[in-house]
């Protein structure tokens, strides 16, 4: 997924003048609610600010992402702000936050979110990609370094060997990778039902993401859709957002050890993915 898509220059903030976290994510809410010409920024604040006071957004590495669902929108939204010497968050490490992805989306839009949140982890896994959008000077050299870094990861299925090519190829439940690959088929599948056009580049896409799935993981995802409009869903403040269910204590803290391994709710059996 391309992160630029989803901002603009004029939503990237090079030096955040705050002090803390309320102030950090109040400056990106208004200036992204001014961009969009919204007017409520004030319960999407207070809608953000709670969550933040159950469980952080600071998903470590660096990296915060504040986020709410506004159903006025058409489509997901972010701002970014960046800190250069760091911002306490209370992240999952501990460490300073120093980029701030401030994301807002409409409900219908979660798989676009959860693709979006994936891309973010992933493409944060390394130290080069922080490195280089730390050292950038303005907002136009800060939204390049997005565009570049985040371009190999417009394809995920590309990183992996085709199927038949090597032996090892296929992605089961313990492979890091395998959740992006489920959340980007389902952007694929949702993006397929809606096309007009470029419908052969979709479904050859899908092809390629199915190839490389272990087929036990792959049948259980189009069960799922033949039940659910979602398979694959994010989990927030150890809740399932498919069925909104309280997930088993024992699974939450699994997936807060690894986030990339592959994880079913207990209760609806979809995929799910931690924010």
């Amino acid at each position: 997924m391309l992160l630029t898509e989803f901002l603009s220059k004029s939503r990237i903030v090079p030096e955040l003048k705050v002090t803390s976290k309320a102030g950090a994510i109040a400056e990106l809410a208004r200036l992204l609610f001014e961009q969009q010409k919204a007017k409520t920024v004030g319960p999407v604040l207070d809608e953000i600010m709670a969550r933040e006071a159950m469980e952080s957004t600071g998903i470590g590495r660096g990296i915060a992402v504040p986020h709410a669902r506004v159903s006025e929108f058409g489509d997901l939204v972010c701002s970014v702000g960046r800190v250069k010497d760091g911002l306490e968050f209370k992240a999952v490490d501990r460490e300073p936050v120093y980029l701030i992805f401030l994301i807002c989306y409409p409900p219908t839009h979660q798989t676009t979110y959860l693709n979006f949140i994936a891309t973010l982890a992933k493409l944060f896994q390394d130290d080069e990609p922080l490195r280089l959008l730390l050292e950038a000077t303005t907002a136009a050299e800060i939204f390049t370094t997005l565009r570049d870094v985040s371009k190999a990861l417009r394809e995920p299925e590309k990183r992996f060997p085709k199927k038949g090519v090597h032996p090892g190829a296929l992605l089961d439940a313990e492979t890091p990778g395998a959740v992006v690959l489920l959340a980007r088929l389902e952007l694929c599948t949702e993006m397929l039902e809606s096309a007009n056009s470029g419908r052969a580049e979709i479904k050859q896409r899908i092809e390629n993401i199915s190839a490389l799935l272990d087929p036990k993981l792959l049948a259980h995802y189009y069960r799922l859709k033949k039940k659910y409009q979602h398979a694959v869903v994010a989990v927030e403040l150890g809740i399932c957002q498919g069925c909104l269910m309280q997930l088993p204590s024992q699974l939450a803290q699994s997936m807060l050890r690894d986030r990339s391994r592959v994880e079913c709710c207990s209760h609806c059996h979809r995929f799910v993915y931690l924010i």
